[in-house]
């Protein structure tokens, strides 16, 4: 099946992040959303026969059954899902943990905004910058996405 529209999955255990999400891309008509509440979950829709992969996956990584960060190393080691778009998108402020996932070729790496708008800005940016120039590996120095008060975008 194709579409014209951003396919998007969400990898969360949290049905707030679901819902937040949700509610960000109602005001983006060419995206559309699926969602798994663990590794295991996404594993499984992304493996399915008849399954359409996804544009981007944003995966937390500290969910139950399989985390983040082992499903993120099964993505990368299936010849059919390696070449997916993975954005880490989690609470986690570990540097161990950012610079496992940009190791093992996680595309970019998102802390969970605090504010409802800051999650929203950060959303309608990717899919923006995926709009129009495709999902880039960011160098080490860009892998964090954080917002700024001035130009709502940088990183570290």
């Amino acid at each position: 099946m194709t579409t014209d529209k951003i396919q998007i999955i969400l990898a969360d255990d949290n049905p707030l992040e679901h819902m937040l999400f949700g509610q960000v891309l109602k005001a983006l008509p060419h995206v559309s959303l699926s969602s798994a509440r663990d590794g295991q979950e996404l594993l499984s829709m992304l493996l399915a026969p008849d399954a359409t992969l996804p544009h981007i996956i944003f995966l937390n990584i500290h969910m139950p059954v399989k985390n983040g960060i082992e499903c993120l190393t099964d993505i990368k080691q299936n010849k059919k899902l390696l070449h997916l778009p993975v954005v880490m998108y989690s609470t986690a402020d570990e540097e161990k943990e950012v610079e496992q996932t940009y190791t093992l070729g996680a595309n970019l790496y998102i802390r969970k905004p605090l504010e409802y708008d800051d999650l929203k800005k950060s959303i309608v940016w990717l899919v923006t910058h995926y709009s129009q120039k495709g999902m880039p590996y960011f160098s080490r120095e860009e892998y964090v996405f954080k917002l700024n008060k001035h130009d709502g975008v940088h990183r570290r």
